[in-house]
Formats: C-alpha cells, structure tokens, sequence
C-alpha cells in the first residue's frame, strides 16, 4: 500500500471517460440504500488509510515500480520529506541521500543490514580524497596530476603503447611485488610506472587516479592499473593477446572485473583494470577524484577509493543495477570474468576440501591464471609461498629482508634473555624460556610453578605473537595502528577476557619493551651498565605458537624463524596423554552448549572427526587442506598431540640441549619439576607453591570447564571445593568413557611409535610419558 501526501508526481496513465446512466425511477429503496453505502465507502476507506499512514509514518521518498521508473513524493512535513542530491552535482543530481551521516554509516556498517535498505548515497567528509585544491574541469586533472608528483615520480620515457601502473608506499609488499611486475613487464617491452614515495595532498588509496591521468596524458593507448598486491603469475600472457580475447568495442573504455559478492556489493574490484586513453577515461578519473557522494551500499567500514569507483559507474548509468550476471558489456564499459585477470588468492585457499565463495564464484586462483590477487590480511606470506609454487623464487628478497623486525635481533644475551638498548635508552629484552604449548597440556601446572619460583622473573604474559606468525588480523593492525598513533604500548588486551596475562603484543619492539621492563625492575638500566655480568633472573612467556609449527611465514617455517630471530632461545614444551589433550579441549570449546557436554556426546563425537581424518589421510601438516573446513577447528584438536610431527620440526633448528619435555601427566609431580629445574639452572622450590594445587591441576582440566579425573584425588571434598573456587572453575566433568581413551589410544599409536623413534635420537624427549608408551608398545610387540 503506497500512502500519498498532498503533492505527488506519479508515472502518466491513461483513462477511459465514464459512461453515464440514466437512474430509473422505480428503483427500489433498497437499491437506493445500497447506493448510499456505496457512495460513502470510498471516503471512509481513504479516511482509514490516511490514518493508517499518519500513525505508522511509512510514507517513502522514492518508490521503484515496475520499470523501476521513480516516484518522488513531497511530504509537508519536514520529518518525512526525503532530501535529494542538489542537481548541480552532474553525477550524483538527483539521487535520494541517506537519513545517516557518513560516520554512521561507517559505525553500523553491516552486510545484513544494507542489503535491506534502498540504493541511497551519502556525502563524504571534505578531507575524503585527501586535501586536494578544488578541481572544476577535466582539462584541470593531468596538470594538477603533474604538480602532485612532481618530486615523487619521474616518468620513464615511452617505448611502448601500453603501461602497467602500480602504486606501493611505505608496505611490506614494497621489497616484492615490484620485482614481480618489472619482470613482467621487461619480458614484453611494456612501460612499468611505479610510484614508491609518499605524496602529500591526497589520500594514498586515491593517488592511483591522477596518475592514471597522467599516465595517460603521456599517448598510451592502454593503461593497466595494478595494486602492490597482486603478482602476474601467467608471465606468457601478454596484455595485447588478453585485450584481443575479450574483444572490447571501439567504444569500451573501462575493463574491469566484479568484487567478491557482487550480486549484492562489490559490483566492481579496482585493484586490477584496464583504461583505454580517451575523453572518456580521463573523466572518468576526474569525477573519482572530485567525488562528494558515495552509494551506502559500497563503502563497508574501510573501503576508499573503490566505493567511489563503483559509486561514479552507476550513477551515470555505466553499469546495471542490480546486476545480472558476472560478465556486462556497456557501451563505454566492460565487465569480464574475473579469472580473466583478477583471480583471488585468500587466506582461506588452505581450505581445499570446502568451496569458499571465491571458489562458488569461480574467482580462485587456479594455476594458469595470469594475475593473483591477495585480498587478505597476510598478504606477503600467501605471495611469497605461490612464487615458490610456481617456480618464481629468484624473485624473493632476502630472508633478512622480509621481516619487519631484524634478524637476528640486536643485542646479546645475559642471565634474563636477549638483550639490548635503542637510541632512546630504553631497554629491550626477549626471555630467555619460552613456552610454546601444547593448549589443554598442562601448561597451566609449568606456568603456575615458575611464576611462584624465587629464582625466576614473574610477570609472564600469554601472546599469540601474531607480528612472529603473521597472524595479526584488520582489527588488530587497526588497534596496532591507532596505539602508535597515540604514542601507547603497542599491547592490545581484551576487557572480555577474565586472565590478565593474555595479551597481545604489536611489534617485536613492543613484546621486548615490556620484558625489558622486568630487567629494569631487577636494578640493570641501559645508563648504568647493561654489559655488566651482574646475576638477573632468567625470564619466561608463554607463546600460543605450537599450533603454526608447520606454517611458513614469508618463506620461513616457524620454528626456523624463531631460532634465526633469538638462536640462543630455550624451548619448553609441555605435554599430556593426547587423549585427555582432546577430551580438555572439547570440554572448553564454545562449540557445544555446556549441558549437552558429556562423556556420551565425546564418544559419538570423536569416533566421527577420527575416520574422517584417517579416510581422508589427513596430517598434522595438511589438515587445514584435508579436512572439510566445518572439521578444521576440532582437527585443530588431534593435530597439536601428534607430538612427534612436531617436535621433528623444533628439533631440526633447536639443539636438544635448549628443548625440554614437560610432562603435565607425570604422577610423580616434584620429580618432573625437578626435571625443569635442572633445565632451568635453577633450584628446585618445593616451599614456592601448595602442591596439593599441583595435584589438583594434575586431575582437572584447566581454565573455566574443568574435568574430575576417573581416578580418585587425594585432596579431600572440602579442601577441592576450596581449590575449586580459588581457580574460577564453573563446572566438573565427568572423565571420558574408557572405551573412548582406549579408542584414541590407538588412534594416536602410529606417531607414539615415531616418538619412541626419537627417544633413541633425542636424549631430551625422554620424558615420562612418552617412555611409558614405548614400553607399552614393546610389550604388546609394536
């Protein structure tokens, strides 16, 4: 039901006259009754649906029918008046604005919730685009382009009708996609514009359109816009042959590819296009620039110079909307299939078994493809490790070279760590001890002990490191990059999370600080004597980094990276039977309700995810491509107890001297401490902490869900209750069925044997349990 005001423009219809009829005299009275009400419906209906309207205020600007032609309404009532773009903007006249302003629409930006709303724009803040002197005309734009990059590019003199344009300041990207791109290019005698050095006056996401314009001022016939994350991966294909196979029109001036979810969203990706030099172009370029609007449907919570892009094609009518189909072929511009040039390689590329959206989409990466394109966080990482799959390695830089943090680090080490001073005497220290898992070993007893020891520096922190794994996520490096803004440490910490000590560090620069500070606490300045060979107490962390043994960052696997970054580390690794590893993990996932975990539930459970791992053949090092990606996380759970795969990767780059196996199962709870702290250099403090604590840890699982153990404790009901609430724990589980541990026994008895391999090798993996499996497998002639 369309409810109108006052004033109403409506599409013209057409009428035909109404016939008269003479009204007979006999009629009857109830026919004349019967008249009347007739005759007074249509007002009683028209007063109800006014009413109807003025209560529930559902009156709307703009009202798409059939042909989608617009019904503008204006309302009287300045509240339900809807405001339109003034019709001096030649691009955006016209267009109905949002109730939102800008920031509100960045705030609550949410897929769900735009794809609810009407096609409406917004206006932009004036410091959008950058700080740019108004620009009137077209003819304005190359010159303009000319100033702006006067000191920061020299355009290399023109040997080719066509250049590949690439824009990367100040990135990660910057030591290897250019190689990438110049090899390219060199291989076909195409022109290779990079702009490397910053620019002020503009935003950088939207420095790529005045170039273009003045690139194209030059007498290119085509231009190709490149982002510093994407490689040319196909180096056969030339552009012409490409342009030649998509068969442009005369007219086409604009080849572009769709964006992820473009049925609704990204009607446009502009990392990678092609420009054909003309009038239209450069105006196309001009009106990006000098955009005040932008549609709320493309800016999402970051976007900048894409938005506008897409903004700009459908409010002149450039491209449909909604759109049809992947590929559209207007008269100025060109959709094509993203595999043709534009192929996306994600983080989620690792999940081989279940098809992501680019795969639904048909816009994966696939071997072949001319251009990868690196839509993810740890862009450098997925580059690097496709040009080693494609046999592009000579193009790498150095390891030294890819990291943001030196290798190795500065400094020497002492009795804490590694040590050093910067130039503003502060002083920077990386422990000496990390422990590097296993999560539901035990980790919490290790931990526990040496935060209580005298002879050791407390004040651990747990931190997934994600600047040593590449792992940091956009919301992370957003924080990151506002706390160094405001000049904070670099320590993001959750207020939702209950344990203080998990934290996560920024920078290598802001992980050391805080340690270092725990050396100043023991008295050493970088003032007054950090070379002294005073006595300090060694430190220690706790690194969540178990889980990435097998990961590559940038190149290098991660136990390599460590070992380059600090070779004098010490590692610690605590373990646990890998049955009761999985069951603790189960029982603290937010995967299942709380009331639905139980021993039952494990069984059924875990029977499942096993012959899926073992009929898919999956391995602690592929199991992200094996296993659907639904099965990915509780693989996650299997994986980290396969100690031997593991340990085989620590104990490649780390002596057995600076590896120690903690056993968080050993019975005999002092002995293993003492194991530690012959370790450690350090006495053995069995006065430092209650060693029924100790016990008590021994037989429940760790942090909020908990699990009693099937064998008795000795602490008795009163002193558990106590212990209990001391340690947060929210509930007690039931231990797993027998049958249940019997069943991932021998589900894990294939890398027990290759850990009793490593016994013989490895003096250091003698730990209790892992000698316990040995001798059961000798008795039962494994």
């Amino acid at each position: 039901m369309d409810c109108a005001p006052d004033k109403l423009t409506r599409l013209p219809r057409t009428s035909k006259p109404a016939k008269s009829k003479s009204r007979s005299p006999e009629r009857s009275t109830a026919k004349n009754n019967k008249a009347v009400k007739i005759f007074y419906f249509p007002f009683i209906t028209v007063a109800a649906i006014f009413l109807f309207c003025q209560c529930n205020n559902i009156l709307r600007a703009t009202v798409h029918v059939f042909d989608e032609t617009e019904i503008v309404f204006t309302a009287t009532n300045p509240r339900l008046r809807r405001r339109l773009v003034p019709s001096t903007d030649n691009v955006f006249g016209g267009l109905p604005i949002s109730r939102r302003d800008f920031l509100e629409v960045r705030t609550t930006y949410s897929t769900k919730d735009e794809i609810k709303r009407p096609m409406e724009v917004v206006e932009l803040p004036e410091d959008f685009t950058g700080q740019s002197p108004e620009l009137k005309e077209v003819e304005q734009f190359p010159k303009y382009a000319a100033e702006l990059f006067k000191d920061s590019i020299n355009l290399p003199p023109k040997k080719s009708n066509v250049a590949v344009v690439s824009i990367c300041i100040g990135m990660d990207l910057c030591d290897l996609t250019p190689r990438n791109h110049r090899y390219y290019t060199e291989s076909h005698g195409y022109d290779y514009i990079l702009l490397d050095k910053p620019v002020e006056g503009a935003h950088p996401k939207m420095l790529k359109y005045p170039l273009l314009s003045l690139v194209m001022d030059q007498g290119y016939e085509w231009v190709m816009m490149m982002d510093a994350d994407a490689l040319f991966t196909n180096v056969n294909t030339t552009i012409p042959s490409l342009l030649q196979g998509l068969s442009p029109s005369n007219t086409t001036s604009l080849i572009a590819t769709r964006g992820g979810q473009w049925k609704n969203f990204h009607i446009i990706n502009n990392g990678i296009f092609f420009l054909k030099t003309g009038e239209w172009a450069k105006k196309h370029c001009f009106d990006i620039y000098t955009a005040k609007w932008s549609y709320t449907r493309f800016l999402s919570k970051t976007l900048i110079d894409q938005p506008l892009q897409a903004s700009i094609l459908l409010a002149n009518g450039d491209v449909e909307w909604p759109p049809k189909d992947e590929v559209e072929k207007g008269k100025n511009v060109m959709i094509v299939a993203k595999r043709a040039f534009n192929s996306f390689r994600r983080n989620d590329s690792r999940y081989n078994n279940t098809l992501s959206n680019d795969e639904l989409e048909d816009s994966a990466w696939k071997k072949g493809d001319f251009i990868a394109h690196f839509p993810a966080s740890n862009k450098l990482s997925l580059m690097i490790q496709l040009l080693e799959e494609e046999g592009m390695a000579e193009l790498l830089p150095k390891v030294e070279e890819r990291f943001p943090f030196p290798l190795p680090a500065p400094g020497k080490s002492n009795g804490a760590g590694h040590c050093w001073c910067d130039q503003e005497d502060s002083l920077h220290c990386i422990p000496s001890y990390h422990i590097v898992g296993v999560g539901k070993a035990g980790t919490k007893t290790l931990t526990t002990y040496l935060e209580d020891h005298p002879e050791i520096s407390g004040n651990y922190k747990i931190d997934p490191t994600n600047w040593l794994t590449d792992t940091a996520t956009d919301k992370q490096i957003k924080t990151c990059k506002e706390l160094a803004k405001d000049k904070l440490p670099g320590i993001i910490q959750k207020e939702d999370v209950e344990d203080s000590r998990i934290i996560t560090t920024c920078s290598l620069e802001d992980y050391s600080v805080h340690y270092g500070r725990q050396v100043n606490e023991q008295g050493v300045t970088c003032q007054n004597g950090l070379n002294t060979q005073a006595a300090l107490k060694p430190l220690f962390d706790e690194l969540s980094i178990w889980d990435y043994t097998f990961d590559h960052i940038r190149g290098v696997q991660l136990p390599e990276l460590l070992h380059r970054l600090q070779p004098e580390a010490r590692i610690i690794v605590s373990v646990r039977n890998p049955a009761d590893v999985v069951y603790s993990a189960y029982l603290a996932s937010s995967h299942f309700l709380p009331e639905n975990k139980d021993p039952e539930h494990f069984d059924l459970f875990i029977r499942n995810i096993t012959q899926t791992w073992t009929s898919l053949q999956c391995t602690p090092s592929n199991y992200r491509k094996c296993l659907p990606i639904e099965q990915v996380k509780v693989g996650n759970w299997l994986a980290r107890s396969m100690y031997s795969r593991h340990l085989e990767q620590w104990l490649r780059h780390f002596s057995c001297s600076h590896v120690h196996i903690f056993d968080s199962s050993n019975d005999i709870v002092d002995g293993e401490l003492r194991r530690l702290s012959r370790f450690m250099g350090i006495p053995f403090a069995n006065k430092t902490m209650n060693t029924t604590v100790l016990q008590a840890s021994h037989d429940l699982v760790t942090n909020n869900f908990h699990l009693l153990s099937n064998t008795t404790t000795n602490t008795d009901a009163d002193e558990l209750s106590e212990l209990l609430s001391e340690s947060n724990v929210t509930k007690i589980y039931a231990g797993m069925k027998e049958e249940t541990k019997e069943y991932l026994n021998a589900f894990y008895e294939p890398y027990q044997k290759e850990a009793c391999d490593f016994l013989r090798k490895y003096p250091c993996v003698r730990a209790p349990m892992f000698q316990k499996f040995c001798s059961n497998l000798r008795r039962k002639g494994g």
